[in-house]
């Protein structure tokens, strides 16, 4: 939570602070030379809010004294406003 315990001159106790969460996971998949990953977010701005969800996988291969890597990403992203907060 933001603007924890953040005060003004002006009454504006009655808005919600913004609000955000993350989450994050990765492993590798060493047998084939790849790995996934999650990232999940959901995040509430006032009357605005975000929540998404992506799963990843990224493969690599040694080339030469280097890495060759490609990845693709896929999931979705919901933005909705709230219109009875304005």
């Amino acid at each position: 939570t933001q603007w924890l315990g953040y005060n003004t001159s002006e009454n504006i106790s009655s808005l919600n602070p913004p609000s955000s969460q993350v989450f994050t996971a990765f492993t590798p998949l060493r047998r084939i030379k790849s790995g996934i990953g999650l990232n999940v977010l959901n995040d509430k701005i006032g009357p605005l809010s975000n929540q998404s969800v992506f799963l990843s996988y990224g493969i690599y291969r040694t080339v030469g004294n280097g890495r060759l890597a490609a990845g693709i990403s896929a999931g979705a992203h919901v933005i909705s406003i709230d219109g009875s907060q304005w």
